[in-house]
């Protein structure tokens, strides 16, 4: 009689040591405000930001509305994903299995029931690879490098994300990511992201930068 594996808990373990290693706000972390500078082609703005939680934020600036929605998106990102979560929270409400391929970007966790048919690859401790598809698209987020934040887990400093069409499999844009942090009251924080997006059209470079940073609370 043969059984089908549904959920291996030495794929939880890995994910959720990575999951632990991999810096986020502190609990009683309640948002910050700052001053913002953005640039693209053509454009340099500057504003102000104030941000009370992973979903809530207000973006004071005069840009081009794509560019607003832009740097709305960006910010949302940055700082939803080092929000305070525990990993039963997120990942570990999924059940995994966990597959050893012998690719040198690390042990492939693919998550069963996950509405976006995701999965990581973990290497030294560290999400290496992150996979998901939505829709027509999936999309491919590899991480270069990471660096050492103040309490010394990582934060993401250099990736890659590569958006495919899954009914062609043909790449149709990709993403390079730079991103540089700081510390403001023991916390750290975004400073910088920089984003070069090639495309049919071309090749486009966008920024911001924050500055005067206040935590709130």
């Amino acid at each position: 009689m043969s059984s089908t594996i549904t959920n291996q808990p030495e794929a939880h373990e890995l994910l959720r040591n990575a999951h632990e290693k991999s810096y986020r706000f502190p609990k009683t972390f309640a948002g910050f405000s700052a001053d913002i500078e953005v640039f693209a082609t053509g454009v340099t703005a500057r504003g102000s930001v104030d941000i009370t939680g992973p979903r809530y934020y207000t973006l004071d600036i005069d840009a081009p509305s794509d560019l607003v929605d832009w740097v709305k998106s960006q910010l949302g990102s940055m700082v939803g994903h080092r929000w305070a979560r525990s990993y039963d929270e997120g990942d570990g409400k999924y059940d995994m299995v966990l597959e050893e391929d012998g690719d040198p970007r690390g042990a492939l966790v693919r998550q069963l029931n996950d509405p976006f048919t995701s999965s990581y690859r973990v290497r030294d401790n560290a999400i290496s690879v992150v996979n998901r598809t939505m829709g027509s698209t999936s999309f491919s987020i590899s991480m270069q490098t990471h660096v050492q934040a103040s309490d010394g887990r990582s934060l993401p400093e250099a990736f890659t994300v590569s958006y495919r069409n899954t009914e062609t499999n043909t790449l149709e844009r990709s993403e390079i990511f730079r991103d540089t942090y700081g510390v403001v009251d023991g916390v750290d924080v975004p400073l910088e992201r920089r984003v070069s997006l090639s495309d049919g059209n071309g090749v486009t470079e966008r920024m911001f930068k924050l500055s005067n940073i206040k935590l709130h609370g």
